[in-house]
């Protein structure tokens, strides 16, 4: 199985949702990620100083699949917490 480590993510102007995410690997739509998460294909994670957090796909309230890392003891190590690019 192939690891991957998120450097950052594309979230262009206006959207609600992040479109890619990226990092030495290069860069990768959110569905293709989730797709390969899904088929346990690969696995992504976010790194901080301190710590690891591995990405999982949650649903909305309407269903909707989106990721996001598996919460723990620090902020750090969110997706939210990484350098955003708009294209």
């Amino acid at each position: 199985m192939n690891e991957y480590r998120v450097d950052y993510y594309i979230k262009p102007l206006n959207a609600t949702r992040i479109t890619k995410l990226g990092g030495a690997w290069g860069e990768k739509t959110e569905q293709t990620i989730m797709d390969e998460i899904s088929s346990m294909k690969s696995h992504y994670y976010v790194e901080s100083d301190a710590s690891v957090a591995w990405l999982e796909i949650e649903r909305s309230a309407l269903g909707h699949p989106y990721l996001k890392t598996v919460p723990d003891n620090t902020r750090l190590d969110n997706l939210s917490s990484l350098p955003r690019r708009y294209s």
